[in-house]
């Protein structure tokens, strides 16, 4: 690690405190404790820069990594997990508009934003057997009159 940023770890931010304090105890005249001061301040001062730093820097990592995880299929985001399954998925107007990654509420037939209602309906490949066993219920119910058929419009 260069001096600069050893210097900004909390062991070495420190380390050069007590240096500073240990100078200034053997310093005698008023100007050279006031310049130890300033220095002490302007320590104090790039220390919490390199603190912001480091924060924004892990933000932009991790943002990295969501980007790096994040794949179009079927016009919807999923997120890939390191064991390569998917999770979501995800509403594309709310990812591409707002930068938020909101997943669909799974209902039978279709995936439901939550933030904004939409919903896609699913394809074959999105249907579970539960999905469909559910599916064949309520249409028979619907011919039963129990219920209303259920709708097959597309959203």
């Amino acid at each position: 690690m260069s001096g600069l940023l050893a210097m900004l770890t909390p062991k070495g931010f420190k380390e050069n405190l007590e240096a500073l304090t240990e100078l200034s105890s053997r310093v005698s005249t008023v100007e050279d404790k006031e310049k130890i001061l300033a220095l002490r301040e302007q320590m104090n001062q790039l220390r919490e820069t390199a603190l912001e730093l480091w924060e924004r820097n892990k933000e932009l990592e991790e943002k990295l990594k969501l980007k790096e995880q994040v794949v179009f299929l079927n016009g919807k985001y999923w997120l890939l997990n390191e064991d390569g399954s998917k999770d979501g998925p995800c509403y594309p107007t709310c990812k591409d508009r707002d930068q938020k990654l909101i997943r669909f509420r799974n209902d039978v037939k279709q995936w439901t934003c939550l933030a904004c209602k939409c919903g896609f309906r699913k394809t074959d490949d999105e249907m579970t057997d539960e999905d469909r066993e559910t599916l064949k219920r309520l249409e028979a119910e619907a011919k039963q009159g129990k219920i209303m058929r259920p709708s097959l419009r597309r959203f």
